[in-house]
């Protein structure tokens, strides 16, 4: 009797994927950092930055609490603009030896509490929010880093704060030498300018849509790389970033062209192919332990539906 050889399932699996061209090395520039940043608006950065060193000399104030608490929302926004510069920069914030202090810093930065009624709280209230949404949707934002380009999700923009929405008076109130509508104009002032280097970085970013809106594909996937056929025209060599959506979280890989053929014919050893379709093989560079291990993990549970289809 002979024995029956082993099957092994090799599987094309379906998942959500994007696949997003990296730019050539090198790319950046003093020019961009001003496109996104001009010199007028870090004049006014600084300058109500000076007004607060000023201000928080106050003896009163710092007595009775008011300057230690409105200094944390002045280093607040100095962690926001410092993580927006750095991706100006086409820095890496994550790779910044200050990156973590900086983080738990702002992490140890609490939300004010008022026991008693004021016309200022909501303010108050509202700009620690903003805050708060600046920095999370930078730390998010980093997470989707290429070298050196900065990616988004589909995100909206929102109107820059304005302390007029909940205290019509404020610049009144300010030109008049109140200490409080002067501290809260002059941070106001701050986080305005980098509300505006955000939005100008989102107009020349490359934008990513959500993952719900990728296209799904059949791939042969390994925690090696991954190969499939594409209407796009891909090159060897070619630096790329494929997003891939596994066990209900987005993967970020790295990846270089290895392979390009198009069906009707030998593989190409040209650096471009012009057909049609064509299937590319891409070898993944950098992987993560932890991402090779999901990758691992699916692909198996693939295999293993295929082998015993009814089996749950």
């Amino acid at each position: 009797m002979k024995q029956e050889k082993r099957r092994f399932f090799r599987v094309d699996v379906s998942l959500p994927l994007y696949v997003l061209s990296l730019p050539q090395s090198g790319v950046g520039s003093e020019n961009f950092k001003q496109s996104i940043l001009p010199e007028q608006h870090m004049q006014q950065f600084e300058q109500a930055a000076a007004a607060l060193r000023v201000l928080f000399t106050d003896e009163r104030h710092i007595a009775n609490g008011a300057v230690a608490l409105f200094d944390e929302f002045n280093q607040r926004i100095d962690f926001m603009a410092w993580l927006l510069t750095q991706l100006i920069e086409k820095k890496s914030p994550k790779a910044h030896p200050e990156f973590l202090t900086r983080l738990h810093q702002d992490r140890e930065i609490v939300a004010p509490q008022s026991g008693r009624a004021s016309k200022v709280f909501p303010l108050i209230e509202a700009l620690h929010q903003r805050i708060d949404q600046l920095v999370e949707s930078l730390l998010s934002l980093i997470d989707r880093n290429l070298e050196g380009e900065t990616v988004f999700y589909a995100e909206s923009d929102f109107p820059l704060f304005s302390g007029e929405d909940y205290l019509h008076n404020l610049s009144v109130l300010a030109s008049q030498g109140n200490w409080l509508s002067q501290v809260l104009t002059h941070l106001i002032s701050k986080l305005n300018v980098y509300e505006v280097a955000y939005h100008n970085l989102k107009k020349v970013s490359p934008i990513i849509p959500m993952p719900q809106n990728w296209p799904v594909q059949s791939v042969d996937l390994s925690r090696g790389g991954m190969a499939f056929d594409s209407s796009s025209h891909f090159k060897l060599h070619q630096k790329v970033c494929i997003l891939m959506e596994i066990e209900g979280r987005v993967l970020l890989v790295y990846a270089q062209v290895v392979y390009v053929n198009s069906p009707t014919s030998e593989p190409l050893q040209s650096l471009s192919v012009q057909d049609e379709n064509q299937r590319v093989a891409f070898q993944f560079e950098g992987l993560s332990e932890e991402d090779a291990a999901s990758i691992t993990r699916f692909v198996t549970a693939q295999e293993l539906a295929l082998a015993h289809p009814h089996q749950k």
